[in-house]
């Protein structure tokens, strides 16, 4: 099975590549191939990066793309996405965008994909005017 984590140095990205590690030096599991594209070398904002990653994934397995965990993504903390909230919007969404049309041109058999730039404290909900200085209301 060959499988692409964007994200995968990422918190959630992280633990999928250790699972996946894991079940591959099991006796079920040597079929397992793991890949991530590195944020320096395949920019996700960029199709044609993201096409040639998924095709060079393709090459060096000799074979197809079974599995996209698609868990790349612009993150930051609820101020950080207050100052620019339409930047990390829109990155993501380029993101999401383009993996999905590269699975499509690559053929993926599944794609997994989870977008989340930031979490709130469960107790107590801070809402924010757009552009504000991040202040409480």
């Amino acid at each position: 099975m060959n499988v692409i984590i964007t994200g995968g140095t990422g918190f959630i990205g992280q633990k999928l590549v250790e699972y996946l590690e894991g079940i591959r030096k099991t006796k079920d599991g040597p079929g397992i191939n793991i890949s991530y594209p590195e944020t320096t070398f395949t920019d996700l904002t960029n199709l044609e990066d993201t096409h040639a990653y998924f095709q060079s994934r393709c090459h060096y397995w000799s074979g197809d793309i079974d599995v996209v965990f698609h868990l790349a993504g612009v993150t930051g903390n609820v101020k950080s996405h207050g100052l620019c909230p339409v930047g990390s919007f829109i990155d993501n969404t380029l993101m999401g965008l383009n993996v999905l049309r590269a699975c499509y041109g690559n053929k993926v058999k599944k794609v997994v994909s989870i977008v989340a730039s930031c979490a709130y404290p469960s107790e107590k909900l801070v809402t924010y005017e757009c552009g504000s200085q991040m202040e409480e209301k």
